[in-house]
């Protein structure tokens, strides 16, 4: 995981960043298009459109990774870093809504954490959820039994 480290490091950073930036000084949507400017914004190398297709091989490794992180926060319940890597790789393939319950599970283990509460917030501005009442708290605990039950075989 030592060698995952930089990677997650320069993500949070660069999640960090357009948290700021759509805080402090949302966008309009892109008239030309009339594309929400979350999607509107995305380019090669960013999070995909949730219409996006994915190969085979692609939907494979995707799965694979999913199903790692969920055991190992099943194996360890508090592991914020393991929950914050699945928001990630949510986030990068541009499912901002399945990110939210990673993000709230681990705002809870750890609410001193700043950085965890930004990205949650952009999420669920993303999401398009914004607007709407989110329970947090719902979510986290739906994620939480997700996780405990992933080893078997549900």
């Amino acid at each position: 995981m030592r060698s995952a480290t930089p990677v997650l490091v320069a993500a949070h950073v660069a999640l960090l960043a357009l948290a700021c930036r759509e805080l402090v000084a949302p966008e309009r949507p892109n008239r030309e298009t009339d594309v929400p400017f979350a999607i509107a914004r995305i380019a090669p190398g960013t999070p995909a459109a949730r219409d996006d297709s994915l190969s085979l091989a692609e939907l494979s490794e995707l799965d694979r990774e999913v199903d790692a992180l969920m055991l190992k926060i099943e194996r360890n319940e508090l592991d914020v870093e393991a929950m914050a890597a699945l928001a990630y790789l949510y986030i990068r393939r541009g499912w901002f809504d399945r990110a939210i319950g990673p993000l709230a599970r681990a705002v809870q283990v750890e609410p001193a954490r700043e950085d965890l509460r930004y990205e949650l917030l952009l999420a669920v501005r993303l999401s398009g959820l914004a607007g709407q009442d989110v329970d947090l708290a719902e979510e986290a605990r739906r994620f939480a039994e997700a996780a405990a039950m992933q080893g078997h075989g549900c």
